[in-house]
């Protein structure tokens, strides 16, 4: 298993975040008691997304994907556990969803025996823009890559296991084609940023 590196956190970081950081210069033991209290499960994969919506860069993206999420779609709330939008000064920011301790909505495989399959074992992230018709910014892949790399060294998921939801669809041999997170969005270069 790939061992990630220890990334140093950005501004506009999370409570989470900032936790993060100061647990690694502490006892390796810790961690795994923050699993158990905080996350309380444990994830198997990081599934990454984009909106499929320009990102308008007012930094209301993620309230008004949770508003569609619950009075379109009818769940009681956001599907993802993190988003990735920019603020009104062109910076990304980290948006929180879902907890770590409750399972998404963010994958659902109908033609397969367990549709839910990855929303039970995979955290989710989307990344605010349409990456069918743009490439995402560097900005946003490298702030993706950095809460990424948090994950996969607290949650112990191998670099292998980060991937796209067309991927995830890929993965349970769906005959369903998903481009998410976008045509233009390379998976494999993302990868390599962790």
């Amino acid at each position: 298993m790939n061992t990630p590196h220890k990334p140093q956190l950005q501004a506009h970081s999370s409570p989470f975040e900032r936790l993060l950081s100061f647990t690694r210069g502490i006892i390796p033991g810790i961690k795994r008691k923050i699993q158990q209290k905080a996350i309380n499960r444990e994830w198997k994969y990081i599934v990454i997304h984009h909106s499929a919506t320009k990102d308008s860069r007012t930094g209301r993206a993620t309230e008004a994907i949770r508003r569609y999420h619950i009075e379109q779609k009818g769940w009681r709330d956001i599907g993802y556990h993190y988003l990735i939008e920019y603020l009104p000064d062109g910076l990304p920011t980290l948006r929180t969803g879902r907890g770590l301790s409750e399972i998404g909505a963010h994958v659902y495989i109908k033609d397969i025996d367990q549709p839910w399959y990855f929303n039970q074992n995979a955290i989710g992230i989307c990344i605010v823009g349409d990456f069918d018709r743009a490439r995402p910014p560097e900005d946003k892949l490298k702030f993706t890559a950095q809460l990424v790399r948090q994950l996969m060294w607290l949650c112990e998921i191998p670099k292998e296991d980060v991937i796209g939801h067309g991927e995830a669809h890929e993965r349970k041999g769906s005959r369903l084609i998903r481009t998410c997170p976008g045509n233009l969005f390379n998976m494999d270069k993302f990868r390599a940023l962790l």
